[in-house]
């Protein structure tokens, strides 16, 4: 039972972080060159709190991912 919730806690913490990874590369981080190179400074400040919660999400999701597999490791040698 418990090696079946850390690896939904594995897959949770993986589709956290390539959610995070997806809407950063591909949503926000172009929004952010727009406003830099039209030199909009309001939405320049909004789309860099934007993609510095989706680098912070993707570092979440990995430390989900890590501690859920060492459980996973710990809980086979013993």
């Amino acid at each position: 039972m418990k090696n079946i919730l850390l690896s939904i806690f594995c897959l949770y913490g993986v589709s956290v972080s390539g959610v995070s990874l997806y809407w950063g590369l591909l949503k926000d981080m172009p929004a952010l060159e727009h406003a830099v190179y039209m030199n909009n400074q309001n939405a320049e400040i909004r789309h860099r709190i934007n993609v510095f919660a989706d680098g912070t999400w993707v570092l979440l999701g990995n430390l989900i991912t890590v501690c859920s597999i060492a459980g996973i490791q710990k809980n086979k040698k013993t």
